[in-house]
């Protein structure tokens, strides 16, 4: 095994007996409070997949369909109106990504290229910001014929459950996913990034911006959680309990190596990472063995001195669970074997 100087939490089970887990560091200087398995975090871009499962549950009450464009959800963005929602979710409508900006097709016109924010905006005020510009963009390319990872697509999604449902985003998730799924420690980075169990924002560059404005992350990275709420977040995802088999399914179906708001790998192998300001989140499931393995830091700053040990830490993590040289149950013998 390797040391790592590492500041953050790491947990692994194996078809709900805990494999492995531990806190490491500070989540709070100010009351030299340490960082525990119940410390929440930022969780990033691992949001998406929580984003996926609302629209496949709006599909299965019948109230969209996967099919559906977006001429029928934003008529203003006539440039897209033939991406579908199927497109979005699989990261092929080329559609451009409002938060990391890609100048490589900077040749093309392009009317305005940029957006105002202000932390005193509604959510509505953000959004139109955010959609009023992008009504402007041209596509990367043709819908479905390539991939490309953009934030936007689940921007777009997330406006779109809450059209669809005719409920807040926030409100969706939590009463059709977090409550049925017993995840009372988990929420929107909105509401939660200044919560006293909160891991404190490492940045030396002041507090981020992500959690004044309201609405610029839903869909995309808005969801904070600790490592026993994802746990329990990996097992309903992917035993039944949350989604249909044919939703599934269709979730974890490959598309150049992207389902739906989840990286899928070889040899039964789900993965996601997330960051947002100086949390990172490495999520790893391996479905048919039982398996879910988190590891998330809340001081990438820091730890981009020394490498990114919180990348590392899960891969070898996988490594010790996937090959069984890890086994046994924390929570009932105190132990862990090593083979």
């Amino acid at each position: 095994a390797t040391e790592y100087e590492f500041n953050g939490v790491v947990y692994a089970t194996q078809n709900g007996k805990v494999l492995c887990q531990g806190g490491y560091g500070i989540a709070n200087t100010d009351e030299d409070k340490e960082i525990t398995v119940d410390t929440l975090f930022a969780i990033g871009s691992v949001s998406k997949q929580f984003c996926a499962s609302a629209i496949l549950l709006l599909q299965e009450q019948g109230k969209l369909s996967l099919d559906d464009t977006l001429e029928k959800y934003f008529p203003e963005y006539t440039v897209a109106k033939d991406v579908t929602l199927k497109n979005l979710l699989t990261m092929r409508s080329g559609i451009r990504d409002y938060v990391n900006r890609d100048f490589s097709y900077i040749d093309q016109p392009f009317p305005t290229d940029h957006y105002e924010l202000s932390a005193d905006f509604t959510v509505e005020e953000t959004r139109a910001s955010i959609l009023n510009w992008l009504y402007t963009q041209r596509l990367k390319f043709t819908p479905d014929s390539s991939k490309s990872y953009s934030n936007t697509n689940y921007f777009l999604l997330a406006i779109i459950v809450e059209k669809a449902s005719g409920m807040s985003y926030k409100d969706f998730l939590k009463e059709n996913i977090f409550n049925p799924l017993g995840m009372t420690n988990t929420g929107s980075y909105e509401d939660l990034a200044y919560s006293p169990d909160m891991a404190e924002h490492c940045s030396p560059y002041g507090e981020p911006i992500e959690a004044h404005v309201k609405g610029m992350i839903y869909g995309t990275g808005d969801i904070v959680s600790n490592v026993k709420d994802i746990d329990k977040w990996c097992t309903g995802l992917t035993n039944g309990t949350l989604l249909s088999e044919e939703s599934y399914k269709a979730m974890t179906t490959s598309y150049d190596g992207y389902g739906y708001g989840i990286e899928i790998h070889d040899k039964g192998k789900l993965y996601h990472n997330g960051a947002i300001c100086t949390y990172v989140t490495e999520l790893i499931m391996y479905p048919e063995k039982g398996l879910n393995i988190v590891a998330i830091t809340n001081d990438y700053d820091t730890c981009l001195f020394n490498g990114l040990p919180v990348d590392d830490l899960a891969y070898e993590l996988e490594e010790l669970t996937v090959t069984g040289i890890i086994s046994g149950d924390i929570d009932k013998d105190k132990s862990v074997n090593i083979k």
